[in-house]
């Protein structure tokens, strides 16, 4: 024991500086965390900061500490002095692994006693939750310091090995139906490592407590084979040609990953919940939260199978269109609608609408997914601007026997004259008027060419825009959206009839929004906004202010990336509101929109990209 207490006083000696610093580091991290989950909005408990340390900072401790206490030592030879004295060298090995575990330990315990701290002053707390949190915890610290303990000791050739143990992983977890992030340790640190309560991770322990074993194994041989001239010799500086050896190894294995390109049997994503209308034949599920709408469920997977039949009929699609996933989502406005990507192609399209809600429109959710479906069909080529209102006026006229929300369309009209330009230019029509205000306009020039040249004439038109993508080079020799539409219809005969069509009396009142930019505290700016009417508003009318910050490139902006400030028009007042809480400075680029909303979808009554000074 005292041979033991004098070589753990020699690496406190050594290491202590830096172990305290590396304490005081750890403490101001565990802060910031605590401070990010306290504010955080999707916080559960203020357990997380601890599971954001353990995963993030815990390993960077461990690769500090294996650094400090086993690879320095045999890179600069100073394990030479210890081996000199009279101590074995298992002792030696048996005090750098009991003060890195020891370290470690405390590092995680500090971290996992703060959060426990801070979670007791806003949520209840049990000994059995805390218990398993503190097991696991126990079983990552272990694990970690003993794999990183024998990665230590391989000397030259541990970054080679890393970077095997890494593609490894890689080809295992999109390669085959194994599952890394279940596996193990990683189990045990996963979305569950502060979360589970009740149940206790047998498996993961164990899996952890094998690897753990695997590599203390490891390391004692190394240490001690041929009387550790083995360990000695691995950390000697790598040679040119080991290097050679290394990268070439490393390139091939790259591109044999690339070449065979390994694909798992994901199971496709379905809906499994109980109130759930299922179409399998035409692939589609719509979820009902509410039993009582079960029969307008069917109602609507109905209609979507019928529309998914009709588009790809009429869009020469080969393959079948979907698989399509309607989720409910009661929170949502009537008009509102999301779209969720899934993991895989093969998963198809997922959407989220206030199926059920007062005032839904269930035909313009069936014309908006079928966007979505010809964006998935044509691997989002449908979705190119140019292309874009092609997509929309399709899926209108599939839908609808008549233009959708010509009153939309019309207020296109009162602020711009009918011109291929606002169709060619669809996003920025989307960010100008509103979604819903370009989609009636891409619906209405539909029915337009319809009108002057036939349906046939419009879907072979809309097959050419809207087929698939053609392998590599060849989709570049394709004609632009523009160059199809002049030889498919009589421009001057589609702009008359266009015109025509647009002349319907827009419902949505005459108004003008405004934005004012004003200086604030220091390089704070002050955003005033308002609206402006004609005539009084009408009761229940909604204006809104839209805003986000905008970075060095003029990329669209959806709508969910938006913040939204909404307040009764008739509450507004000449002077307007003031956006709450600033959050602009000089200097900051911001796209600012002042919406309108009188009981169906909002339209844009202002948008601007403003640079504040």
């Amino acid at each position: 024991m005292r041979r033991l207490g004098g070589l753990l006083e020699k690496e406190l000696r050594h290491h202590g500086a830096l172990l305290a610093m590396l304490l005081a580091f750890v403490g101001s991290i565990d802060l910031v965390l605590l401070f990010g989950a306290s504010v955080g909005p999707r916080t559960i408990t203020m357990l997380e900061a601890h599971a954001n340390f353990t995963r993030v900072f815990l390993p960077l401790v461990a690769l500090a500490l294996g650094h400090r206490l086993v690879v320095r030592e045999y890179h600069e030879r100073t394990q030479r002095f210890l081996e000199a004295l009279p101590v074995r060298r298992i002792e030696v090995l048996a005090v750098k692994l009991g003060l890195g575990l020891a370290v470690l330990g405390l590092v995680a315990a500090l971290s996992l006693g703060a959060s426990a701290l801070a979670a007791a002053t806003r949520e209840p707390l049990t000994l059995r939750w805390l218990g398993l949190v503190a097991l696991r915890t126990a079983a990552i610290v272990t694990t970690l310091w003993s794999a990183l303990f024998a990665m230590g000791l391989l000397g030259r050739w541990r970054v080679p090995t890393y970077l095997a143990i890494g593609l490894v992983l890689v080809f295992l977890d999109q390669g085959t139906a194994f599952e890394v992030g279940r596996f193990g340790p990683f189990g045990l640190a996963g979305e569950r490592l502060v979360l589970e309560r009740f149940a206790v991770p047998w498996e993961e322990l164990g899996v952890s407590a094998a690897i753990a074993a695997g590599a203390l194994a490891l390391a004692i041989t190394l240490a001690l084979v041929d009387e550790g001239s083995v360990a000695e010799s691995l950390a000697k500086p790598m040679s040119r040609r080991e290097r050679i050896a290394v990268g070439v190894v490393l390139a091939l294995a790259l591109i044999g990953f690339e070449v065979v390109e390994p694909r798992r049997d994901k199971p496709v994503y379905a809906m499994v919940h109980p109130q759930t209308v299922h179409r399998p034949d035409a692939r589609v599920s719509v979820q009902h939260v509410d039993p009582s709408l079960r029969q307008d469920a069917e109602a609507l997977a109905d209609a979507i199978a019928g529309d998914l039949v009709r588009a790809r009929e009429a869009l020469g699609y080969r393959a079948p269109l979907g698989p399509v996933h309607v989720a409910s989502r009661p929170s949502l406005p009537a008009h509102a609608r999301e779209s969720v990507a899934l993991a895989d192609r093969a998963d198809g399209v997922l959407v989220r609408a206030p199926f059920g809600a007062p005032g839904f429109d269930a035909a313009g959710l069936r014309a908006w997914l079928l966007e979505r479906v010809v964006d998935h069909a044509t691997e989002g080529r449908a979705a190119f601007e140019p292309n874009a209102w092609v997509r929309a006026g399709s899926a209108a006229l599939l839908v609808h026997e008549r233009p959708p929300a010509p009153g939309l369309a019309a207020f296109h009209r009162r602020h711009r004259a009918p011109r291929y330009e606002a169709l060619a230019r669809y996003r920025r029509t989307e960010e100008r008027f509103g979604a819903e205000v370009a989609r009636a306009l891409a619906a209405s020039a539909a029915f337009a060419f319809v009108e002057v040249a036939g349906s046939d004439a419009w879907w072979a038109f809309a097959r050419e825009v809207l087929a698939p993508p053609p392998p590599g080079v060849f989709a570049m020799l394709r004609p632009t959206a523009r160059a199809r539409f002049e030889a498919a219809v009589d421009p001057a005969a589609f702009d008359a009839a266009w015109e025509r069509a647009l002349t319907a009396p827009s419902d949505v009142p005459r108004a003008r929004g405004w934005i004012a930019i004003e200086p604030a505290e220091g390089r704070l700016r002050a955003v005033r906004w308002g609206v402006r009417f004609e005539a009084p508003p009408p009761p229940g009318a909604r204006c809104a202010l839209a805003h986000a910050e905008l970075g060095p490139f003029d990329e669209v902006l959806a709508d969910a990336d938006l913040a939204r400030e909404e307040v009764a028009c008739g509450a507004l007042g000449e002077d307007g509101a003031t956006l709450a809480g600033g959050g602009y400075g000089a200097g900051d680029r911001a796209l600012f929109v002042v919406e309108l909303a009188t009981g169906g979808a909002p339209v844009r009554l202002l948008a601007e990209r403003r640079e504040l000074d």
